[in-house]
Parts: C-alpha cells; sequence; structure tokens
C-alpha cells in the first residue's frame, strides 16, 4: 500500500491567433474573454499522457480503488553488497479480502551475516481492526495480539510521493489499461541515485512499484506486484486460537 503524496501541475496552453476585420489581416496576441486554457485528458486523477498533475490525487484513486476489492500484495527487498554478495532479504505475501474487513499474510526476513544465515518468519491476521501474530525465529515460536498495528506496519509500503516527484517518462500501455511511469536519478528516503516505475492501472491503482539504487554503500531492490482476487473470504490460521 502505498503511502499518499503530492506533486506539481503541468498545463498545455494553447495559443490562439485571431484574423482582423476590414480587409486587413491583424494579429491579436490577447486570450478572448470566456476561453478557457486546454488541458490533457486525466484517465486517471492526478495522471495525463504529459506527466503528474496530482499526486496527492492519484494516491487517492489508489487507496479509493482498493476500499472495495480483494487483492494480493507481494513485496521482495533485497540489499547486496560492493562484492555483490546479498546481506539481506525479504519476501511478503499478503492477502487482502478488504482493508476494513479481514486480511492475512507471511513476510520471511533473512539476514546473511559471516556465521550464517538469520531466518525469521512472521504470520499475521487482521480481523476487526485487530492484529493476532505468529513469529518463528531461530528454534523459538511466538504467538501475540496487538490492537495498535495497520496493514502499513506489517507490509514493504513505498514512498510514492517521492516518486511520482521524480517521472521522467509516461508511456502508455495495453490500449490505455495500464501507464507506466518511470523516472531517474531519484532520491527516496535513505535510496539514492536511483531508477523507478510504478505501473498504475487505469482503475485508479498501483498494479506494480519497483525501485533500484544505494543505501550505506549497498545496492537495494524493491519490488511489489498488487493483483486484484476473486472472493473476499479468507481461511483463518491454524495458530490463530494460539495468539488470541
Amino acid at each position: 500500500m502505498f503511502v499518499r503524496q503530492r506533486l506539481a501541475t503541468i498545463v498545455v496552453v494553447l495559443v490562439l491567433v485571431l484574423a482582423g476585420c476590414g480587409g486587413a489581416d491583424v494579429t491579436d496576441d490577447r486570450e478572448p474573454y470566456g476561453v478557457d486554457a486546454e488541458t490533457d485528458p486525466e484517465p486517471v486523477p492526478g495522471l495525463t499522457t504529459s506527466g503528474v498533475t496530482n499526486a496527492s490525487a492519484l494516491q487517492d484513486a489508489h487507496f479509493d480503488a482498493l476500499e472495495t476489492m480483494s487483492f494480493r500484495y507481494n513485496a521482495t527487498v533485497v540489499r547486496a553488497d560492493a562484492n555483490g554478495s546479498v546481506t539481506f532479504e525479504r519476501t511478503e505475501t499478503h492477502t487482502i479480502a478488504s482493508l476494513g474487513s479481514s486480511a492475512t499474510g507471511e513476510t520471511t526476513s533473512v539476514e546473511h551475516t559471516e556465521a550464517g544465515a538469520d531466518r525469521t518468519t512472521l504470520n499475521w491476521w487482521l480481523e476487526d481492526g485487530t492484529v493476532h501474530l505468529h513469529q518463528h525465529a531461530g528454534n523459538e515460536t511466538t504467538a501475540w495480539t496487538d490492537e495498535s498495528l495497520e496493514f502499513t506496519d506489517l507490509a514493504t509500503t513505498p514512498d510514492l510521493e517521492a516518486a511520482y516527484d521524480s517521472i521522467d517518462t509516461i508511456t502508455e500501455s495495453d490500449g490505455g489499461d495500464r501507464y507506466v511511469l518511470e523516472g531517474e536519478n531519484v532520491d527516496i528516503g535513505a535510496i539514492t541515485n536511483a531508477t523507478v516505475t510504478v505501473v498504475v492501472h487505469a482503475e485508479g491503482y498501483v498494479e506494480s512499484y519497483r525501485l533500484e539504487g544505494v543505501s550505506h554503500n549497498e545496492s537495494v531492490t524493491i519490488r511489489i506486484t498488487l493483483e486484484p482476487i476473486e472472493g473476499g473470504e479468507l481461511e483463518e490460521p491454524a495458530w490463530l486460537e494460539r495468539a488470541k
């Protein structure tokens, strides 16, 4: 899920040239009263094929679409040192019946050290505003409930505002069903000198996000995909009673 954001307005103005009367050609540079400047159509609020006109509206379109759909949300985060050796990796799979009802997810994190790989798996279940968690780390397994957590605390959520601020090109794809937004030399949080690609579906939601850059002398790659799914019923996990 993607955090809300803002951007500058881009307007295409047509210069109107009028022909004078009285047999002589006269050019009048004044805009005729009551004629508004034309703008590109917005297939998605805040987005035209020329640029992002309103990042906040574009972000709102994403959340508005998610409120009425069930979807699967996948994310991967990989960090590597200057030699290309992976130092950290995380994979996430979340299934959301709707943002206001039930959701479930699993996150596996692996930190690579000289002593080996430390793996942690966190499962969660969200229902009626309460999150139940089940974690396996090393030889220890714990389960608990936390009423303060939200989906954005449990999933990798990119900063779309910074991404939209740095978009260089927009390409219409699949006959207008999707719009591919791309930017280079982007700084997003602690990630610098990055490239970013965001695919926005015509229905308003962000279908995929990819960010590749550098942070603390390590390369960082973040990939996120969002896929609508049929139905809104989720099966309770076997560990749920232990967590309550």
